[in-house]
Formats: structure tokens, sequence, C-alpha cells
């Protein structure tokens, strides 16, 4: 029930329009889908999952929108408006029309949320208790929720699909009091909130002088930020004190007027005071301690260095939460909040370009805690200014941030663009294959689309070689500095996936050059729409139809990606006197597993993980963090004495435990693997996973865009790094060709033979 009641809850958000202070016209917010643009998005709206627009069913205009979902889809698809809610009332009502087909397994329904400035949740509403199930003609529904007109800051709203089916959605329409929000009373806002105007600094001319200045800005306006008593409190604009530090420094190259106006800036600030009750930060465990960049290598004036040290002094440890950065409670990962979004400034000018590049930098700098494993992190400035500067076009700004964030080795750097511009840039287009690498080259492993014209051409195991003449290893050069990724084989997985950009195109028709069983020859291919590509099978082996289930008899089989919270009292019933287990853990899990597994799996509790904390108290130190332990009775399943079962049904399992893993392992993937691979005996089977572990951190930046960074740092008990690195492999284990070809699982096979013959590896 939690979990479909708040499945929106975290989504991240996309476009918002904001309100003037004059009237709306009646088609401003595309609330009937009517508005789309060349890609056949609608305007205005932020997609997630299976969307399109449709012409065949509306209830008015000429378009409604349908949401889809085949059963072995992600969770849920919906479809998002964002407002600011500079707004008299005290109710908020949305209505809108729904049509149903087969929805099943959850439901359909009309949603919307209120947050405050913090982006805390004040009301919030999806249908859950009157969601739509089953077969519907078209009916109009409602959803509403108190608004606090004090404390909202924001609006989102929209319709959703939890479980399998289709639901189309038209005409809908948002009301505060009754009134339509095209004529509802404004509240007069402070100007200088709208997030849409840019710096004002369409140019930055620069030479190598002015590449060194804006470095030295750069990390000064960081170490400012997460440093100095009065910024961290929220009693500046930060991003238009840097903007007036780029025009006041951007005049000429003579180092000393830069060095006179930086230390004017300094001293426009408050002077800082020392923290009367300052904490004992020398008692603090710290991992990794900060770095600040050049600012104190003593190629900066003496004075002005002197005055950054005073504010480094006073801070002291006495601040466990800022303006700009907080850590999230009982986790430890970083949220950075408040920050100026620009979300509508969708052609970034020179300046909020420079400050993409800044604020990213610091964040990173400060509070990403894998930063020791990021080579040369300082260089980076002076190498992206000039890139960011010559960014002039939303493409190229999009494509210059996500090449900054693989820079970083995190495969949790993804990016996502309010606009789908990126979409754009990738292709609309897809090959009607999935292709991976395996031997080194790239190999036919399944289909996006189920006709038989494709599979007459190309068949499981074909390699492909080059396309449109381009030789498959010069677009790898092409595209890895555009794939984030913590190893070279999770960017590999990643660039030949749906969401990477060997298998886009903008092309209807491409030409690959292709080994097949007998001889290298050139086919023609005709692409299919991105949009209608079942793109699941990325993540999901779609031969597995259930989470669990014997195999041979005397093997049990766990498929996490399906597997429910309720499956472990049946789990351990059915394999109760099994010879072994296979987790399979090449999918992301779809339950929490490793305390209620953990206590199955191992009679005693021991450790499995150590975290290393990002640090507000010390920005830009990681702190180290207590092991945690699972196993034992610490997560005992009660349901078996209610239900009668016995004791010793709940005994420890006793078999032969086996992982496999590869290079789609991530996350809490990896994180469960740790834990439950601590048990006498397992084995973990297969290749390096994707080494991107810890809560994740979202970062966003202007032009509508967000990334992501591993906020927390994940570590073996013993301290050996996971990051990168992935999970400890005991059995090295590939797929190759020549089993592709024959419709072979070789993990699978190996681990069926280590079990059967009782074999360590």
């Amino acid at each position: 029930m939690t979990r479909l009641k708040n499945i929106l809850v975290d989504l991240s958000l996309g476009i918002i329009i904001l309100f003037s202070n004059c009237r709306q016209k009646d088609d401003t917010f595309n609330l009937g889908f009517e508005k789309v643009n060349t890609n056949q998005y609608p305007i205005g709206w932020n997609l997630h999952g299976e969307i399109k627009i449709d012409s065949f069913f509306s209830v008015e205009g000429k378009y409604s929108l349908r949401l889809y979902r085949s059963s072995e889809s992600p969770d849920f698809s919906t479809c998002t408006k964002t407002i600011n809610a500079p707004l008299k009332g005290k109710t908020l009502k949305l209505k809108g029309y729904l049509r149903t087909e087969d929805v099943k397994n959850g439901f359909a329904g009309l949603w919307i949320r209120v947050e405050d400035k913090n982006g805390d949740i004040l009301a919030f509403d999806n249908m859950y208790n009157k969601g739509v199930v089953g077969f519907h003609g078209w009916n109009n529904y409602n959803v509403e929720v108190q608004f606090d007109e004090l404390k909202a800051a924001r609006i989102f709203f929209g319709a959703l699909l939890v479980g399998s089916g289709s639901v189309w959605v038209d005409n809908l329409k948002l009301y505060v009091d009754d009134i339509q929000i095209q004529k509802a009373e404004l509240k007069k806002t402070d100007s200088s909130s709208i997030d849409y105007k840019g710096s004002g600094i369409n140019e930055i001319h620069f030479t190598k002088e002015r590449i060194g200045f804006l470095t030295d800005l750069a990390m000064i306006w960081g170490f400012l930020k997460y440093h100095h008593p009065t910024v961290i409190q929220g009693n500046y604009d930060w991003d238009e004190e840097l903007f007036k530090a780029i025009s006041k420094t951007a005049s000429d190259n003579s180092v000393d007027n830069f060095n006179n106006a930086i230390e004017a800036w300094i001293d426009s600030l408050p002077p800082v005071k020392q923290c009367n009750d300052a904490p004992d930060i020398t008692t603090l465990d710290i991992k990794f301690k900060p770095l600040y960049g050049y600012i104190f290598n003593h190629h900066l004036p003496k004075s002005i260095e002197n005055k950054l040290l005073a504010i480094l002094d006073a801070y002291k440890g006495c601040y466990n939460d800022q303006h700009y950065v907080g850590i999230t409670p009982n986790i430890g990962n970083p949220i950075f909040k408040n920050e100026n979004r620009f979300i509508n400034n969708y052609h970034p000018d020179a300046g909020v370009r420079i400050l993409a590049l800044f604020r990213y930098w610091n964040m990173i700098q400060y509070f990403y805690p894998y930063r020791h494993l990021v080579d040369n992190w300082e260089k980076i400035l002076p190498e992206f200014i000039p890139k960011f500067i010559a960014a002039s076009n939303r493409q190229q700004y999009i494509l210059t941030c996500l090449e900054l964030a693989s820079r970083i080795k995190d495969g949790h750097a993804f990016m996502k663009d309010n606009l789908n511009t990126l979409d754009s840039i990738k292709g609309l287009q897809i090959t009607p294959f999935q292709a991976k690498f395996i031997e080194d080259r790239l190999v036919v492993t399944g289909f996006y689309d189920s006709s038989e014209k494709v599979r007459n051409n190309l068949k499981p195991g074909d390699i492909i070689k080059a396309i449109d003449g381009v030789d498959i290893d010069t677009l790898i050069k092409r595209y890895i500095k555009y794939t984030p990724g913590s190893n070279f084989e999770y960017q590999l997985a990643s660039m030949a996936s749906s969401n990477g950009f060997l298998l886009r195109s903008s092309k209807k028709f491409i030409t690959l050059k292709v080994e097949d069983r007998k001889k290298i020859h050139e086919i023609l291919i005709e692409n299919i729409p991105f949009s209608s590509a079942n793109i699941i099978i990325d993540s999901r082996n779609m031969n597995i139809t259930k989470g669990f289930e014997k195999i041979d008899d005397n093997i049990g089989y766990i498929y996490p990606a399906l597997l429910k919270e309720k499956d472990i009292d049946s789990v351990r019933v059915l394999f109760k006197d099994t010879k072994g287990l296979i987790f399979d853990f090449r999918c992301y899990p779809s339950t929490f597993m490793p305390f209620v597994y953990g206590s199955w799996l191992k009679s005693e509790s021991s450790n499995f993980v150590r975290f290393a904390l990002p640090s507000i108290q010390i920005p830009g130190a990681v702190l180290n963090g207590a092991p945690i332990a699972n196993g034992g009775q610490q997560a005992t399943n009660s349901s078996f004495y209610s239900e009668g079962f016995s004791k010793d049904l709940h005994a420890t399992y006793k078999g032969k435990v086996i992982f496999l893993v590869n290079a789609s392992t991530i996350s809490q993937s990896e994180y469960t693997v740790m834990a439950l691979s601590t048990i006498p005996n397992a084995v973990v089977l297969g290749s390096k996973s994707a080494g991107a572990d810890g809560n994740v951190s979202q970062i966003m930046l202007p032009g509508g865009l967000q990334t992501f960074i591993s906020g927390l740092g994940v570590y073996y008990p013993d301290g050996e790094e996971t990051q990168g690195a992935g999970v400890k492999i005991d059995v090295f284990c590939y797929p190759t060709i020549k089993g592709i070809r024959e419709g072979k699982d070789e993990l699978m096979d190996k681990a069926i033979y280590l079990i059967k013959n009782d074999k360590a590896k």
C-alpha cells in the first residue's frame, strides 16, 4: 500500500511553467495536449515511462496522451506538469478525463502534489484509494488537496499508470478554490525569484590569462559558497554574485587588476566572527582530508590567502546544515538545495554556462565521496572553461555538461533533460536489435522489435563490425566521453544500451557491416522509433517470468527484479531442502533484500559494508562510518510463527549459494551482493559489476538539466574499494559469441555445474 500510494514522491520532476503578473491565456498550460514539438512530445510536460501522443482517442481537440505498460515494464508511467505557486487560495483540484484498457496489478489515476521551497511535501493525492482498473470509456475524474499559500512553492500534477495496461488522459483542468488556474488570483512575487532570467553576460572573450583568472574565481567562489557564514545562511544570491564577479574581472589581462577586484569582492562580505561553541572536530574519524584547489598554494596575494584562511578558521565545524547543501537524515548523502535552476533558460548565455561548470565542479570538490578517485580534478576547470564558453547552443551545452559529468567516473552520473534534447541528439530512431559487447565485439543478443523482418536479416550472435561505414572501435572512441560509468565495462554496456549513443540514430535506414556464421557482408536495416522500442530487455531477462522457482528439481533460482517483499516466506518454504541457490543479480532488485534474506542465509551476524560520508562540518572531508552487519535473527519474519510454520523451517539455509553478476549489476544490486555473499562458501560468479554504489544525490544544472552522483562511499569492511572495482568476484565467467549463437546462458550453466558437483569454484 505505501509503495503505491507514494510512488511519485521521489520522482524527478520536470519543466516549470512560471506565472507572471499578467493573465494567462487558456491554452498556456497545454492541459489538452494539443501542442506538440517536432518529436511528438507534448510541450510543457515531463514524461516518464512508456507514453505517446494519440490522435485516435480524444475528448476534445486532436490529441490525447496515452500511458501504457506491459507486465514486464518498469514500475510506473507518468506525465508531469510543474508550476511555481504564487497563488492565493485554500484548495487545489485537478479534473480530467481518463479512458482505460486492461489496467491490472495496479491502477490508473490523476495525481497532484504541493511542495515547499525545500522540497518537503505539503499535500499529496494520487487516487490510490479510488484508482481506475480494467476497461472503461472516457470518464471525468478529480483529485483535491489542501493548499497552504504561505508555504507552497511548487505544484506538480498529471496522470499516472501503475501496473499494466493503458490509460488515455485528456482535457485536464487545475482549479484553485474552484477557479480555473488561468483565472486564479496571483500573489505579488519578487521578480528576482524568477529563474528564467540569465546572467546578462552573452560573451566571454578568453585568453590563457583569463582562463587562469576564471579558474581562481571558480575555486574562490565555491570556497566562499560553502564556508562563509553569511553565504551559507542564504543571505546572498550567490549565482548573481558570480555574475557580478565575472563582469568585474573580465576587462583585461592584468593579474593585479584581477586580484584587486577579487579582494574587494571578499571585503564586501560581512566580516566573519569566531564560533562561540565550536565542536571538537579533532575527534571526527576522517578518511580523506579536504582539498581546496589552488587557493592555498601561495599563488594568490598573501592578503587574499590570509582572508580565506580566516574564513576557514572561523567555520570550525560549527555547521551541520547550509543553505545550499544538507545531509539526508539517517543516511548521509548530500542534498544539494536552493539552487537557481534557470529552467526556462533553455539556451543559457555564457555567464549561466560558466555557472553550470563552477557549480558542478565545487559540488564534486566538496561533497563527492569518491573525489579521491577522480584524476586531476583541479585541471578540469582550465580544460572545460573554454568548452563551456564555446557551447553556444543547447545541443553543445548539453553534450559539454554530459562530458563533464562523465569525468567523475560514476555509473550514477547519468543526465536528464527536461526538453528531451538529449534524446534528439542521440536520435529518435533505434536499431530493431539489441547488442552487447562480448569478447570485445559488438554482438546481436536480442530484439527491440518483434517483427520477423529484422529476424530474417540478423541472428543472435551476429557481429556488428561497422555502422554506416564507421567501424565500432572508432564509434567507441567518439562516444566514450559522453558515456558516464565507473569502469570501462559498464561504459561499453551503457553505450550499447537503448539509452546510449551507439544504436541510436536520426536516420530511418542505416547500413551495417555484419559478420555472421558464414561471411562478412553489408545489410540495410530499417530503424524503429525509439518510443516504440521494447527497451525493457536492456534491464530484464524477458524469458524469466517469476521471481523464484526450482530448476532441475534440486536447485533454487531467484531473480530479484521480479521478487516481492512478501515472497520471502514462500522462498524459504520452497527452497528449504534444495542443494543450492542461484541469485541472479544481472538485474535491479524490486525489493530491499540485504537484511531479510541475510537473516535466512547467515546464522551469525557479521559485517558486510562500511560507508564513507561527506561532511558539512568540514566541507571537502570524507568521514569513516561505522560498519554495518546482517545475518543472525535481526530481520526475522514473524509470519512463520503466526501462520503455524515450525521453527526448523525458519532455520538458516544450508545449501550452496551462488550470485551471478555482470555490468548490469549496479548500485542496490551490488550492495545486496555484498550483503549476502558474506555467508560461508558463497560464490560470486560472473564478470566485473558496474562499480557504482551509494545512495544517489541529485544535482540541478541550469537549463532544465539534472545529473546525479553516488552520494555515499561504499566499502567492504576491510576498506577495499567498490567504486569502479565492483563487487569481489570468486569465479570469473563470461558469455561467449558461440554461447550466444547456441542460445546458452553460460553463467547459469556454470552455476548449475558448481552446485551439482559440489565445487567451490
